[in-house]
């Protein structure tokens, strides 16, 4: 299979701003944990006439809104006056739909209000899944010998009321801007303090900067960002330093697509671990990449040393079509080991309509594969088959 790989490049490049000391401020050292953050915003952030930052006292609305105009939309800022201090930020927001009705300006600026503006405003801006594909892939239902559709999860325990009328905190945590507590819970009612409204404002300037440069954040990878930099023909991937932008090649370049009919793109999906997409398949290893399939991967399986795969021949895009929009699909099942010597499978009957692999699953030794397909307009249905003997052997769901 062919690999889409070109001569790795070692030379660091282009920096699009350099951080400067946020020592300035008493009460900021060197080594708290947002100094750089705090420094990267030194345009659009001041301090107190006495000094200091104060990290850690809560935003309000007001100053919160009158940062993020000031990083998101300075000229227009330019024109606005007001009769207040916050008023100029205030209307701008308003003018670019990312805020509506009442405006308490002093009260604490809450995480879920945050995640709203900030999904608003990059709502169709690249970044990638940031949940396992598991947690979306249809289930096996063993016993009734039928496929189900997953139950719906949230992004974060206490979430569930605050997604279920919006995609604004899922955009948000996709683009890295926004991310949870350890336990779990992402506390949309909770303030920020001055500390963490640095660190997501700053995210998202180096973000803006990216976007000038022709460059789109993927997904976060240790201390660095994914990147993918389109040009006219070619889109390539490079591991950014946020604050600095300096930028390290990763070696790989694909043919830039303009039909996005297919569905596909170059990432889909990132659990954490691993990333995913037409790009390949590839596992963070600290603040690096590491390889693993270098052809387009819809789904994944580990089992030991093995990696399962579902995967399409370079140059196709399958797909299927569902309440009149085209879903990606692949068409064969590959194992690679850890030397990237990769086995065919399987292939889908290409007679076979049903046969629109979507899923894939490891139980006890076996390889299962669910093909998606419809019956109609809105009639989705799902069948599953087992990998034998070169070939997909149906189970149940076909018609």
């Amino acid at each position: 299979m062919k690999l889409r790989r070109i001569l790795l490049i070692f030379a660091a490049a282009v920096l699009l701003c350099t951080a400067v000391c946020a020592g300035d401020y008493k009460d900021v050292a060197d080594a708290h944990w947002a100094s750089e953050q705090i420094a990267y915003l030194s345009d659009e952030i001041t301090g107190y006439p006495d000094g200091t930052f104060q990290p850690d006292k809560t935003v309000t609305r007001a100053e919160f809104v009158s940062l993020l105009a000031r990083i998101a939309f300075p000229e227009e800022l330019k024109n606005e006056t007001g009769s207040t201090w916050w008023e100029p930020a205030f209307r701008v927001c308003e003018a670019n739909n990312l805020l509506s009705g009442t405006f308490g300006y002093s009260a604490p600026m809450p995480r879920g209000e945050i995640a709203n503006i900030l999904g608003t405003l990059c709502r169709g801006s690249d970044g990638v899944n940031a949940r396992a594909d598991a947690a979306e892939q249809f289930v096996i239902n063993w016993n009734e010998q039928r496929m189900q559709s997953p139950a719906w999860q949230p992004m974060f325990s206490d979430t569930a009321d605050f997604e279920m009328f919006s995609d604004a905190l899922c955009v948000c945590v996709n683009q890295g801007l926004l991310t949870g507590y350890p336990d779990g819970t992402f506390r949309p009612k909770n303030g920020v303090t001055r500390a963490e409204a640095a660190a997501i404002l700053a995210r998202l300037k180096a973000q803006i900067a990216l976007h000038k440069a022709d460059c789109a954040y993927i997904c976060t990878v240790g201390q660095n960002w994914l990147i993918a930099q389109t040009g006219k023909t070619e889109t390539s991937l490079h591991l950014v330093k946020p604050l600095t932008g300096e930028k390290t090649p990763l070696g790989f370049s694909f043919r830039t697509k303009t039909d996005e009919l297919a569905g596909w793109r170059l990432f889909s999906g990132s659990d954490g671990t691993y990333v995913w997409g037409e790009a390949g398949l590839y596992k963070r290893e600290g603040d690096t990449l590491r390889t693993i399939y270098p052809e387009p991967v819809l789904d994944f399986v580990q089992s030991g040393e093995r990696y399962y795969i579902l995967t399409h021949p370079e140059e196709e895009y399958p797909t299927y079509l569902y309440a009149a929009m085209y879903y990606p699909c692949a068409t064969q099942v590959v194992s690679v080991d850890w030397d990237w010597n990769t086995t065919l499978l399987a292939s889908r009957d290409e007679s076979n309509n049903m046969q629109n692999l979507t899923d894939l699953y490891v139980e006890n030794g076996k390889i299962y594969v669910a093909g998606t397909y419809c019956m109609g307009m809105m009639d989705v249905h799902c069948a599953l088959y087992e990998v034998t003997d070169g070939k997909l052997t149906a189970l149940f769901g076909e018609y």
